[in-house]
């Protein structure tokens, strides 16, 4: 288990997932749209990166904050999910 900036990563079955904490549904939703904007800023840095067909090694720390954005977005998203099968209940 690891923290990738404000995301506890766990490793289950080979493969690295976001650890879900419960937090009230107006902090999710904050931490959603923040995550949304920094998605939309990594399509753009996406878009530049692979515009050639080669990544560099210069390009390459864009591509982990991509992949540091997409984590961050994948785990609002199931703190959003568990949030709202818990509330349905």
């Amino acid at each position: 288990m690891h923290r990738n900036s404000e995301i506890t990563i766990a490793s289950i079955a080979g493969q690295d997932v976001p650890l879900v904490d419960t937090e009230s549904l107006d902090r999710i939703a904050v931490r959603a749209l923040a995550s949304l904007k920094k998605v939309q800023e990594s399509k753009e840095n996406l878009l530049d990166v692979v515009a050639d067909g080669v990544i560099s090694e210069d390009e390459k720390p864009i591509l982990q904050d991509i992949l540091s954005n997409l984590d961050e977005l994948t785990a609002v998203s199931q703190n959003l999910k568990v949030w709202v099968q818990k509330n349905l209940e």
